[in-house]
């Protein structure tokens, strides 16, 4: 069966409305770049590769499912990461207080996070294992990834020279992975 990424998103966003009635919570903040590939299968919130969240993050309720970033990156994010479907909440870079506002708002109870804060409750293990069952269409992706990197690191090794400095290898082969939209 071939899944398209709208169809992966609803069965994900099913999965977190089945988690908020089974641990009685009002909403679903995540914020790690892990997660966020995740629930918008594959998009990326990403902007800087060493840190654990990103430039957005997803809430979803019992009847929502909103984008939360700053004005400085929604549309790059609409236009290049995340698929139709989803609300957006934008705010100015600098009231991000204005973003904090409209969780307790949207939320209203019980907030559940991958990194939570303040009054925030991390997700449950269960929640977070369930999340490791690979569906069809992300194992697909995994292949598709598989495929490119291969070919990727088969390109830069017919390349490679004897004088190569091990930088040089590496550079090269993070040169063919980047080209190929992989990080």
């Amino acid at each position: 069966m071939n899944t398209t990424k709208q169809e992966e998103i609803e069965e994900k966003l099913s999965m977190m409305r089945r988690w908020l009635e089974r641990y009685g919570a009002s909403a679903i903040r995540l914020r790690g770049v892990d997660w966020f590939a995740w629930a918008t299968a594959g998009g990326s919130n990403a902007v800087l590769l060493s840190a654990e969240t990103g430039v957005a993050e997803l809430l979803v309720t019992a009847t929502d499912a909103h984008i939360l970033t700053d004005e400085i990156e929604a549309q790059r994010l609409k236009d290049e990461e995340v698929p139709e479907g989803w609300n957006w909440q934008i705010v100015p870079w600098a009231e991000l207080e204005r973003r904090e506002q409209f969780v307790a708002s949207a939320a209203g109870g019980v907030v559940l996070s991958d990194r939570p804060a303040a009054q925030e409750l991390s997700l449950p293990c269960e929640a977070r294992m369930e999340r490791l069952v690979l569906s069809a269409s992300e194992q697909e992706r995994y292949r598709q990834v598989g495929r490119l990197a291969a070919t990727a690191m088969s390109e830069v090794m017919r390349a490679a020279r004897p004088d190569w400095t091990e930088f040089a290898l590496a550079g090269a082969g993070a040169q063919a992975l980047w080209l190929r939209g992989l990080h």
